[in-house]
């Protein structure tokens, strides 16, 4: 390994709404942080895009912002991104957008019968790409624009990513990792080939896709105009990342069956590293190139959208703020209500799947009551999906967590009590950009390896160990909350 004591690296988490990045150093430290929206629009309904050259020089200037946060006498040796991709740019031969990107979150080709898909077996998508067919991601947007652009279409030298796009404008070089490309729904992920009948179908060339190279390689050094753009010298390395949630399991060190990760965001997200891709296929999940060949698959399951459901429960429990309020006062708020409030939440019992939650909460019910219900719903949801891995043959040993919900300590218990894990407490925030940091470390010689990186960044932490007797109430709880919300 290099020596690191010089160096530091930038990672970046390119979000659906939201781009953030960090300055790491070698020691694992977080230097510096930034953040920006990534301009989402809607110009007629069911179409979500953004502009894909000022999503770039967004990326760009924030790269510039931690550069300038490098501490004196040290050096800048890479960066790396991390994806949620399914973002689909269409350029011309220069690496030109020729319209906007389209996001995965575009509606536009739900529910058609779109003629280059007519051929495929969209039912054998899982098994080629690891993830189910999905009508918002690139095999639909492609097939669409196939159909209804198709000049545009015609006229594209690469129908490609956003992320793969970016790595372009700064390197000149077409190149992406397998994790990123799994979303594009064009990878043989077994084979670690792009996947030729989908290709034909959409009449795409081999020739014009990226080259596929491992996370955590070189791709390399900016252009001049990147370089004047950022302010980095032209030998700052540009190296591959990864999706977004396999970033942030490198960061909380989730990186071996039996670590389990939940991702809170928009959805929650479960990640789980496995060695049997076919188990993970036949019960649903979504899969992940993660650390092969030498390591685990990872192993994904999602609660969609819950996330949303629970901001506007909180927004119920805590009320109006002040408009110049601390934006965290609202969680802190949420926090003591939820800790004020009994175990079991005096019998309130929610499913936040359901699209009627909140019409179901009574309308008697104390705000604290409310807030530690949410609370113990969620942690219920999670220990379905829990006992759902044991059932396989799975048995998680080990919980972490990365998004908002992890900076509440009642929270925190509330999962551990509620699943019976002991929860690791660690890197909680920006995850998935410290997670491209540390690939970017590993691509530049700073870490070693991924384990070298995550010790740097999580080191030991704290950890919460489950009570016997709460984890004994909650488990006949839980069971009860099963039979009412008719819950799997």
């Amino acid at each position: 390994m290099k020596n690191n004591s010089q160096s530091v690296v930038m990672g970046f988490d390119l979000g659906t709404s939201a781009v953030k990045g960090v300055l790491l150093s070698g020691a694992g430290r977080v230097l510096a942080s930034v953040s920006a929206p990534t301009g989402l629009r809607n110009p007629q309904a069911g179409w979500c895009e953004f502009d894909a050259d000022a999503f770039a020089g967004s990326v760009l200037g924030l790269m510039r912002q931690l550069g300038a946060a490098c501490p004196e006498g040290q050096r800048v040796a890479g960066v790396a991104f991390a994806a949620a991709s399914g973002n689909t740019v269409l350029t011309d031969a220069a690496g030109v957008p020729l319209a906007p990107a389209i996001s995965w979150t575009d509606d536009r080709a739900r529910g058609l019968k779109l003629p280059a898909l007519a051929g495929l077996d969209l039912a054998g998508v899982h098994g080629v790409t690891g993830w189910p067919y999905g009508e918002s991601f690139p095999l639909a947007h492609l097939a669409w624009l196939k159909e209804h652009q198709p000049e545009l279409y015609r006229g594209a030298a690469h129908h490609t990513l956003d992320t793969v796009y970016l790595l372009h404008r700064l390197t000149g070089c077409w190149g992406v990792d397998p994790s990123t490309a799994t979303p594009s729904y064009l990878l043989d992920q077994v084979a670690g080939t792009w996947h030729a009948p989908y290709l034909t179908a959409l009449a795409i060339p081999a020739a014009s896709l990226p080259e596929l190279r491992p996370s955590g390689t070189v791709l390399g050094g900016l252009t001049a105009a990147a370089a004047a753009a950022t302010g980095l010298p032209c030998d700052t390395q540009v190296v591959l990342g990864c999706f977004d949630h396999p970033a942030a399991a490198r960061a909380t060190g989730t990186l071996a069956p039996g670590d389990l990760m939940f991702s809170c965001g928009t959805s929650w997200v479960g990640f789980y590293p496995v060695a049997d891709r076919a188990a993970a296929l036949a019960m649903g999940m979504l899969v992940d190139p993660f650390l092969q060949p030498a390591g685990p698959w990872a192993a994904m399951f999602a609660l969609t959208r819950i996330g949303q459901t629970i901001d506007a429960l909180v927004e119920r429990a805590v009320g109006p703020l002040p408009a110049d309020a601390d934006p965290q006062a609202r969680f802190r708020r949420f926090d003591a209500l939820a800790e004020s409030a009994p175990r079991g939440a005096g019998g309130l019992c929610l499913d936040l799947m359901r699209a009627d939650v909140a019409e179901r909460v009574p309308a008697g019910a104390a705000l604290e009551q409310l807030s530690r219900a949410v609370m113990e719903a969620a942690a219920f949801h999670m220990r379905a999906k829990v006992d759902e891995l044991a059932a396989a043959g799975w048995r998680p040993q080990r919980l972490t967590m990365v998004g908002g919900p992890s900076r509440s300590a009642v929270w925190s218990r509330v999962l551990a009590d509620v699943t019976g894990l002991p929860f690791h407490l660690g890197v909680r925030q920006n995850a998935g950009a410290i997670g491209a940091a540390i690939l970017a470390g590993i691509g530049t010689g700073v870490f070693a390896d991924v384990q070298a990186g995550a010790a740097a960044v999580a080191g030991l932490g704290d950890v919460i160990q489950p009570d016997p007797v709460a984890h004994d109430q909650y488990t006949r709880w839980f069971l009860e909350w099963k039979v009412k919300n008719a819950c799997k």
